[in-house]
């Protein structure tokens, strides 16, 4: 418990004794005296004040994580705009068509997917479909094996989704 917490809990108990002797009907006068006592004792011109410190502190913090929400909702709503934005957008590969056959597309997707494929032993490929992807940049050779380019990762990636079919 802080020191604010337990002087506000102090200063409330003490307030509500007051009230109530003040209230009471009934109550020896003594008692009575002792509970406005305790009330002026604890309500004391420092613990107002602290407690008032207290307060607005707890208000230019209020104040300061409202602004700092206000701008991170700022920036949600704009990458949420961008992602829309982003979204809507239609993927073209109008530039690899003047070199790029759907015929590679697909032997390119094939590759990729016996490469993927531990238990395949290996592509399926025909000897003059590899060298062609190895043609436009698509594979790479190094010794007997081929792998795939950061071209070809990009034509698999930019096509994925699309249904290509061999000529």
């Amino acid at each position: 418990m802080t020191d604010i917490t337990r002087l506000t809990q102090e200063m409330k108990a003490a307030a509500e004794k007051a009230k109530h002797a003040g209230e009471a009907p009934v109550m020896p006068f003594d008692t009575r005296i002792s509970m406005l006592n305790e009330y002026q004792l604890t309500v004391c011109p420092d613990n107002v004040l602290a407690l008032v410190e207290a307060l607005e502190k707890a208000q230019r913090m209020e104040s300061y994580w409202k602004t700092q929400c206000r701008g991170i909702t700022d920036h949600c709503e704009e990458l949420q705009a961008r992602i829309a934005e982003l979204g809507s957008r239609t993927v073209t590969i109008e530039p690899f068509r003047s070199f790029v056959t759907d015929a590679d597309l697909a032997a390119l997707h094939r590759f990729a997917e016996c490469c993927d494929d531990p238990e395949s032993g290996g592509h399926d490929l025909e000897k003059e479909q590899v060298r062609r992807l190895e043609a436009i940049g698509a594979l790479q050779r190094s010794g007997r094996i081929s792998y795939i380019t950061g071209f070809g990762d990009v034509l698999i990636s930019i096509t994925a989704g699309i249904k290509v079919e061999a000529k």
